[in-house]
């Protein structure tokens, strides 16, 4: 991304992410690492770090940061120091950084710190040409997030003023300050690496990294490679130590999405780091330890489930979190589309559509199975291909139609249908024949079977 585009990205967005905006700025400046800080009296609250762990950033945040931050501050545009400049700053001589700016916010009382170990040149024009641009963007989202805030509508992205909301929003500020694991249950679409990410943002980890891995997508073989890491010759193809992902979030938090899909392996592995709190790559001979809080989330029902280990199950659901389907609460639909036409908006560059009330009429009524994910691909779709200002009914004509009570098909529980599938079948059938016709594993059938008594 060149300054120009992130300049138009910042005054488009009504919202800006703080990590995506430092994501933008380590790509266009050159730099390698930085943090973005806010000055709060005495005090630095970061608010987004990359390629730096806790460590690290506490001890630039103690040193480099108030020297710079004040100097930046009081002159009002981006301050760089150098090789000579750093030679008495010792946290970063063990770190060997050669460069560092110090980007000032001076709205927000704050700034963007980055720097190099290797360069010792970085692109201080450019920085200085989107400072203003990101203070203003970073002003005004800070105002409408502490705003929301007082309206109860808003809470580290998620959007909502509904009594689900509000409560959901009052459990995650007592979350966020526990240091325990914390599982994020509720149907697809409802947010939940939002609501990890939030967690996280408001915790006394905010300065370390927040690594997210979604479970379902991790091959079975390289499992506890990717959770573990591993050593240079450990399997075919590893051609170089690699950190595993508990590494990667020490210091910080580690969100395991689709836990329910870890095989039975894996689940182990996992139980035993979160027991011990060591790991050990592939093929490594020593074990390290690592400090990370874990938040998985789930679709599934992971008590009652035969494929998931009990005892796993009770070390992840110290803290639990059931978010709302949209259905549930449906008088978030105008706040929530509102919100989302804005990041349409932003996305595609192009001016801001509006809902007309017979269009929001049609989504306030809508079943939306797929939740907000759903709600905003819907909105994606209708402005790609309206060529109006306003997005009126006619623009939803693909979303189906949510059927009258009488007309919807009765729905019978899962469980219902195991039991009365036992109770018809058991005394002619095998149980692996049972569960071969209800597609499920002869473990799990034999465990309802042993439940239920049958």
């Amino acid at each position: 991304m060149t300054g120009e585009e992130l300049v138009r990205h910042l005054r488009a967005a009504a919202e800006p992410d703080p990590a995506r905006v430092l994501d933008a700025l380590l790509e266009c400046s050159g730099a390698e690492r930085g943090f973005l800080l806010l000055l709060r009296g005495a005090d630095l609250s970061v608010l987004a770090a990359r390629h730096m762990d806790g460590e690290e950033v506490a001890r630039a945040r103690e040193k480099v940061s108030r020297t710079l931050l004040q100097r930046a501050l009081a002159e009002g545009h981006p301050v760089a120091a150098t090789d000579a400049d750093l030679s008495t700053v010792q946290s970063l001589q063990g770190q060997k950084v050669r460069s560092a700016c110090v980007v000032p916010l001076p709205s927000c009382r704050g700034a963007v710190y980055l720097d190099h170990r290797h360069r010792s040149d970085l692109d201080l024009g450019l920085l200085a040409g989107v400072a203003g641009a990101l203070d203003a963007a970073l002003r005004s989202a800070f105002e409408l997030d502490e705003l929301r805030a007082r309206h109860g509508a808003s809470f580290g992205g998620l959007v909502g003023s509904s009594r689900p909301m509000r409560e959901l929003f009052r459990l995650l500020e007592r979350v966020a300050a526990a240091p325990y694991p914390v599982l994020v249950c509720g149907e697809s679409g409802t947010g939940k690496e939002l609501v990890a990410a939030a967690i996280h943002r408001r915790s006394p980890r905010a300065a370390a990294p927040f690594v997210a891995a979604n479970c379902a997508a991790l091959p079975e073989p390289l499992v506890d490679s990717e959770l573990f890491g591993h050593v240079k010759g450990a399997f075919t193809g590893a051609d170089r130590d690699r950190p595993g992902l508990f590494e990667q979030a020490h210091g910080g938090t580690l969100f395991l999405d689709e836990v329910a899909c870890l095989s039975p392996g894996a689940q182990e592995s996992l139980l035993r780091v979160l027991q011990s709190g060591e790991v050990r790559r592939l093929g490594a001979v020593k074990t390290g330890t690592v400090d990370v809080r874990v938040i998985a989330a789930t679709n599934e029902d992971l008590e009652d489930s035969g494929l998931f280990r009990k005892d796993l199950y009770y070390r992840l659901n110290v803290l639990r979190l059931d978010l709302p389907p949209l259905r549930e609460r449906r008088e978030d639909l105008p706040l929530l589309a509102d919100h989302l036409l804005d990041r349409v908006a932003a996305e595609t560059r192009s001016p801001r559509k509006r809902l007309t009330k017979p269009a929001l009429g049609v989504l306030v009524e809508h079943a939306w199975p797929g939740n907000v994910r759903e709600l905003e691909n819907a909105l994606r779709r209708a402005a790609a291909l309206s060529d109006r200002d306003a997005l009126d009914v006619a623009d939803f004509a693909f979303l189906k139609p949510r059927p009258a009570e009488a007309d919807r098909p009765a729905i019978v529980p899962l469980e219902d249908h195991i039991r009365a599938a036992l109770v018809q079948w058991g005394g002619t059938l095998e149980l692996q024949q049972i569960a071969d016709r209800l597609g499920l594993s002869r473990k799990t059938l034999w465990e309802k079977k042993k439940k239920w008594g049958l």
